[in-house]
């Protein structure tokens, strides 16, 4: 006669709440919180940054069939972000009421938090390496501010590949991604759209241009840098009717200095975001660098808009998202101008 067999048991670690969807990385915790729940109980763990350690067991937001949700701040958010913490392991383990050693699987949404945790050998860990390595087009406008982001951004890499051995397997967010790590066991676990019943019929003759995203990301905010200074004036001139909507939450600074473009609104983070795509004639994504694939390319398919983007955006999506078939892809900014002015034509 044999037992029951143990339920499994796994701890998703991520830094970014899985319990919302105002942005893609929100949406991507989300998903993946979901699949995992689908094959055991899964205890959540939100690692955030913090001056002091501070605990909190969620009420809520999921919480169900034994399940803890954590959050704990007093993360390392410096370069030693990758070394374990004994004591803030032991903390995080008093919170779930469980040790390291008791989870059948722990999956890292990141590198770093899930770096930060004293894991036993004997446990496996898998870490989701989205926006594994930032890139840059040729186009990026190069400025102090960027060029410390770029090296800020080679250096986290660089600690970031040191830890790789120390998993079981990773996920990457596209086969472009994937193929700078051909040593490791791998899968490519794309995004895709998040799930909505809010998708409206665009609204006839709008000559209105849509970009959404997060704006206090600096390649977003330099993708609409880049579009108001060397795209939006010709297209202006062309098609006078034209307006531009920059959704996202930006500071009021920001948004004004945009807003004194002609045309050009920007209200900052929307509650209806299914009403900004039904006004859009086109979605554009002129973004020029940044890691991983866009969402912002995959929602604006998801509620039926014709999309706009530039060659670097597209590299995620080469293997998939056929150009001049399923996007509008733009080598340089003279094709993104002749493309966006026959899109409003």
């Amino acid at each position: 006669m044999t037992g029951e067999s143990k339920p499994l048991r796994i701890l998703f670690v991520t830094p970014i709440s899985p319990f919302s969807a105002s942005s893609g990385a929100e949406q991507r915790s989300a998903l993946m919180l979901s699949a995992l729940q689908s094959l055991a109980k899964v205890d959540v763990l939100q690692l955030k940054h913090g001056k002091t350690t501070q605990v909190e067991v969620v009420e809520g937001k999921g919480k169900g069939n034994g399940c803890v949700i954590a959050q704990v701040f007093g993360a390392d958010l410096s370069f030693r972000r990758y070394q374990p913490k004994p004591q803030l392991t032991q903390l995080v383990e008093r919170a779930l009421q469980c040790e390291m050693s008791g989870y059948d699987l722990i999956v890292g949404r990141y590198v770093w938090p899930v770096c930060q945790l004293f894991i036993p050998d004997t446990t496996p860990v898998i870490a989701d390496l989205d926006d594994f390595k930032y890139r840059c087009a040729k186009e990026a406008p190069v400025t102090w501010a960027s060029l410390k982001t770029r090296a800020e951004k080679a250096l986290a890499a660089f600690f970031a590949r040191q830890q790789l051995n120390r998993f079981k397997a990773v996920f990457f967010v596209s086969t472009l991604d994937q193929r700078e790590a051909p040593h490791l066991i791998s899968a490519v676990l794309p995004n895709v759209p998040y799930f909505s019943s809010d998708l409206r019929e665009a609204i006839p003759g709008s000559s209105n241009v849509l970009f959404v995203g997060s704006l206090w990301y600096r390649p977003n905010a330099e993708a609409v840098d880049w579009l108001l200074m060397q795209i939006w004036p010709s297209v202006v001139r062309q098609v006078p009717s034209a307006t531009l909507s920059v959704v996202g939450a930006a500071s009021s600074i920001t948004r004004e200095r945009w807003q004194a473009n002609p045309g050009v609104f920007a209200p900052g983070f929307v509650e209806d975001l299914g009403q900004a795509y039904a006004n859009a004639a086109l979605v554009v994504v002129p973004l020029l660098s940044g890691g991983g694939s866009n969402i912002k390319v995959l929602e604006a398919l998801a509620h039926r808009r014709p999309c706009l983007v530039t060659r670097f955006c597209h590299g995620a999506f080469e293997n998939e998202l056929v150009a001049g078939s399923d996007l509008l892809v733009a080598s340089n900014a003279k094709d993104f101008v002749r493309l966006m002015v026959e899109s409003l034509r």
